[in-house]
This record gives structure tokens, sequence and C-alpha cells, in this order.
């Protein structure tokens, strides 16, 4: 359940902006997925003393730790450089360069 204030514009409504620094927007995504890391960690200690299921919360403690992982190690660099012109699509939906854009419906 969400504890956002409605009365609060949402900090995404201030889109658009200019695009963020690549290392910085990196930044940004790693204190984030840390965040995650620590919640997951804190509920997973909270279930074990209830006696809750816990298996769900293992798994996304696996995804954060594996996010962590390719954010430090540099595969998912091209997340966060903008997309260029000539960049060459590797077949993955991805493009060398950065990411492209979804396709329109």
């Amino acid at each position: 359940m969400s504890t956002r204030d409605p009365a609060r514009t949402p900090l995404w409504a201030a889109h658009p902006r200019p695009p963020a620094d690549p290392g910085e927007a990196l930044a940004a995504a790693h204190a984030f997925v840390t965040r995650c890391r620590g919640w997951a960690v804190d509920e997973l200690a909270r279930r074990a003393a209830n006696g809750k299921p816990r298996e769900a919360w293992e798994s996304y403690l696996a995804f954060t730790d594996h996010t962590l992982q390719e954010l430090e190690n540099g595969t998912l660099d091209a997340w966060f450089v903008p997309p260029t012109e000539d960049a060459t699509p590797r077949g993955d939906g991805v493009a060398e360069g950065g990411p492209r854009p979804p396709s329109a419906p």
C-alpha cells in the first residue's frame, strides 16, 4: 500500500527534463537498487521472526544483488548512454551505444 500524500505532485510529473549525465544516472540507479536491497533484507528478517513465507523476498533479494552486480561490472552501462543515430542493433532490442526506445504500437 502506498503512503504517498495525494496532495503532493509526484517527482516524475516534473518531466520532461534534459538527459542526465550517464554517470549520475548510473549512480542514482545504484543508490535506488541498494535501498531496495536493504528493504528486502529488513523484510526477510521480519518474516523470519514472524514465521512468514520468505521465498518471494529471497528471490527479490537475489534479483537486487544481480542487478547491483551488473551495474557495478558494466553490463548495464549501455542503458545509461543515450542512443545514437548510428547505433548498431544487437538483436535483443538494444543498440550498442544505448537502449533504443520501444517501438510504437
